[in-house]
């Protein structure tokens, strides 16, 4: 840990944020949690804490407000505080809709997809890849019915917040905060959109306007 990077914790000790909270603790070595890691986790969290979150908060509303039958079922389920069931609505939606579509990856060495079936293909080192989370989630050889709005699918059907080493740093906050904002909104009475998302040529919703009685 570079000296210079907690002098400020050091003076002040009160301090419980997140940052106070990195350069207190002590990592072992092979987690590799250096400075770099710790500057690169905050500006992370500046991009994820709010884009990506109100990306996904849209996007489900938008889902849900286009299927008038599972609007009305989750409603009942935020009006209920059923926050089990309306999660399962929210992450269904969520899949038609996905805050992050595909990943873009650089094979650092061959790798041999799918080996042992027809559609086996291997790709060299150095090459690039895009990789669709979307498309796996909407994957008719792995989810029954997979064009239909379905709340009881199993949790690996999600690919929303990533798997394994690559599991979003956000992961349990989300789980928590995008239903409960959700809920919130949906106990709001004939909540509708006055009309579709405006992504203002941009990756992320730059605004969606909703009314209510």
């Amino acid at each position: 840990m570079d000296p210079c990077l907690p002098s400020a914790a050091a003076d002040h000790p009160e301090r419980d944020d997140i940052l106070s909270r990195l350069l207190k603790s002590t990592f072992p070595d092979a987690i590799g949690f250096d400075d770099d890691r710790i500057a690169t986790n905050i500006m992370s969290t500046l991009v994820g804490g709010g884009e990506t979150t109100s990306q996904a908060i849209v996007q489900i509303l938008d889902q849900l407000f286009q299927r008038p039958t599972d609007l009305a079922e989750a409603t009942c389920a935020a009006k209920a505080d059923d926050d089990a069931l309306l999660y399962s609505y929210c992450w269904e939606a969520l899949r038609f809709n996905p805050v992050n579509p595909f990943v873009i990856r650089r094979y650092s060495k061959d790798y041999r997809i799918a080996s042992g079936t027809l559609r086996a293909v291997t790709i060299r080192a150095g090459k690039i890849v895009l990789v669709s989370t979307r498309s796996a989630m909407r994957g008719g050889r792995e989810l029954p019915a997979a064009g239909s709005f379905a709340i009881d699918r199993p949790p690996h059907h999600y690919m929303h917040l990533g798997y394994g080493m690559h599991t979003c740093l956000g992961d349990h906050v989300s789980r928590v905060q995008v239903p409960e904002i959700v809920k919130r909104l949906l106990k709001l009475p004939g909540v509708r959109p006055t009309g579709p998302i405006d992504f203002k040529g941009g990756a992320f919703p730059e605004s969606y306007v909703l009314e209510f009685d």
